[in-house]
């Protein structure tokens, strides 16, 4: 493990260039913005990572400050170090997914895919290795 808090672990799969959040139960601000620091800072020092896959699927919902941060924050700064995607794993309620549809609602010019399961997940990072 890179990082691994109650509310968030996060691994890198140099394999995929991937950086990989596992999200679990609700995260305070101070927790949420800490896990997100830590991807921004993994992207701004390690050049080879170019995907994040998120999975959310065991998350509770993320606060506006929360998501405010990591739109107007976190997001131009991954651009800017090379991210090319971010793909969510979600659950199939949409309950579940509202902080998901404000991070892509408010995603400016970022690629964001929402997938079920990792197998799909990792299929959307392989595909964009193919193009």
């Amino acid at each position: 493990m890179e990082y691994d808090k109650k509310h968030c672990k996060i691994y890198y799969k140099d394999n995929i260039k991937t950086l990989i959040q596992k999200w679990n139960g609700n995260a305070t601000f101070v927790e949420f913005k800490e896990a997100i620091d830590y991807t921004v800072n993994f992207f701004k020092n390690n050049k080879n990572v170019k995907y994040i896959i998120s999975d959310v699927t065991n998350a509770g919902a993320a606060t506006k400050e929360s998501t405010d941060y990591t739109n107007y924050v976190a997001n131009p700064q991954l651009a800017d170090s090379g991210m090319k995607a971010i793909i969510f794993i979600v659950k199939k309620s949409a309950r579940s997914n509202i902080s998901v549809k404000r991070f892509i609602i408010n995603a400016h010019e970022l690629t964001i895919y929402e997938v079920l399961n990792m197998n799909s997940a990792l299929k959307k990072i392989e595909e964009f290795e193919n193009v």
